[in-house]
């Protein structure tokens, strides 16, 4: 289906000079000088008057924005896309997403991982730098199929498209063409970052007892009694011919996630139907979980910087390239106020994930395991494939990390 592209309009200058008064008068509030008790009263009186009339005025200005935003065009993807307003000199004013409009024809993008690696918080950023909403297979976000973005954990069981092509089917003409980013994270705290999901989720096996329960997802970190049940649980319902715990079974599921779409789902002919209707089902970037969430600044906006690279396509409106960095940082913000934000959310309530241990048996497969994929994507032609090249740089660090781990709990007797 052909991209339609869109011309800016005169929204988006009026939208995007509203903000920058917005800002400038949040500036000057910000200024405002504290009451000085050594000065006479009636000076104090003056200044606060002058900071209350800049507080009005700066929430006067919020109203006509907010109105520029009623009124304008919303048919259009341009009038859309400066939800996010670049506000110029590395300034932006971050705003919620919208749909899609439903005659809207852009570029798509999958967001692909192992559950809990970090897809909440990369969507979020998606959100900030497109103007559009996020969706997820199971449609638990209930946005529609219409959307410029999907999340996904396919082919694990987390899934809805593991169902059959009846499930991936309604998605495939939009998704054709789409970009595949995926995000990988270390087994070690994916799997306990899955466990915590699931226990928001109660455990729950079907759609309805698990969209019952969205409200409580990115809420608490799971109790490690929970943890260590589930951990060594072999899930007899869930896995009727394995005789395995549950912490070694989805060590093996990270691991093929990776293989699946790493080889556009070759590997896996049956679940990989879905990957023949594609153009290129193989990673357009590969993204490194510990780089996006870290607390250098120049290390996660340069993660960043290389996904909104592998999305940004013509007919696809994202915010200009100065303004970006700001996108993300306020993305990261977010977190200190809004709830379920993202993983961090969780952080201070409920048992750390760093006390959510592994036995000698489960570390050693991880180890294992990552050495499997080492000796695959360091190797022939895979040796010159610039997402192999990140993957083999961030598995040698899980594997130093976990090893590291692995030593510690075998001089415990863990």
């Amino acid at each position: 289906m052909p991209v339609t592209m869109y011309q800016p309009l005169a929204q988006k200058e009026v939208i995007a000079n509203q903000a920058r008064k917005i800002y400038e008068l949040e500036q000057a509030l910000a200024a405002a000088k504290p009451r000085n008790h050594n000065q006479p009263r009636w000076q104090n009186y003056q200044e606060d008057r002058n900071t209350t009339d800049r507080f009005l005025a700066c929430t006067l200005a919020f109203m006509a924005l907010s109105a520029v935003l009623l009124l304008s065009d919303h048919s259009s993807l341009t009038a859309l896309r400066t939800l996010s307003i670049n506000l110029g000199g590395g300034k932006c004013l971050w705003t919620k997403a919208v749909a899609l409009p439903a005659n809207a024809d852009v570029p798509r993008t999958l967001l692909v991982s192992y559950p809990g690696s970090g897809k909440r918080y990369v969507w979020r950023a998606v959100e900030g730098l497109t103007g559009f909403r996020v969706g997820d297979d199971w449609d638990h976000s209930e946005f529609g199929k219409h959307v410029a973005t999907l999340k996904t954990s396919y082919p694990h069981m987390e899934s809805d498209w593991n169902d059959g092509r009846s499930a991936w089917e309604p998605w495939v003409n939009d998704f054709a063409n789409a970009a595949v980013v995926y995000i990988i994270r270390s087994p070690r705290n994916a799997i306990v970052n899955y466990y915590s999901m699931k226990q928001e989720l109660a455990l729950a096996q079907n759609w309805d007892s698990a969209h019952s329960r969205v409200g409580a997802t990115y809420t608490y970190q799971a109790r490690i009694a929970g943890w260590l049940k589930w951990r060594d649980d072999d899930q007899p319902d869930l896995y009727p011919l394995e005789n395995r715990d549950r912490a070694l079974i989805e060590i093996e599921e990270w691991g093929k996630n990776i293989d699946f779409w790493m080889n556009g789902g070759s590997n896996e002919p049956e679940k990989g139907v879905f990957c023949s209707y594609m153009t290129d089902c193989k990673p357009t970037v590969m993204l490194q979980f510990e780089k996006l969430f870290s607390n250098d600044n120049l290390v996660s906006e340069d993660e960043f910087d290389r996904m909104s690279q592998a999305m940004e396509r013509p007919g696809l409106p994202i915010i200009e390239q100065e303004a970006r960095h700001c996108v993300i940082r306020q993305t990261k913000g977010k977190k200190k106020w809004a709830n379920q934000w993202d993983d961090r959310s969780r952080h201070g309530k409920g048992d750390n994930d760093e006390d959510k241990l592994f036995t000698t048996t489960q570390l050693n497969t991880m180890v294992l395991e990552i050495q499997r994929l080492l000796n695959i994507y360091s190797a022939g032609a895979w040796a010159t494939d610039p997402n192999a090249q990140i993957l083999v740089t961030a598995l040698n660090e899980y594997k130093t990390d976990i090893t590291e781990e692995w030593n510690v709990a075998q001089s415990t007797g863990r």
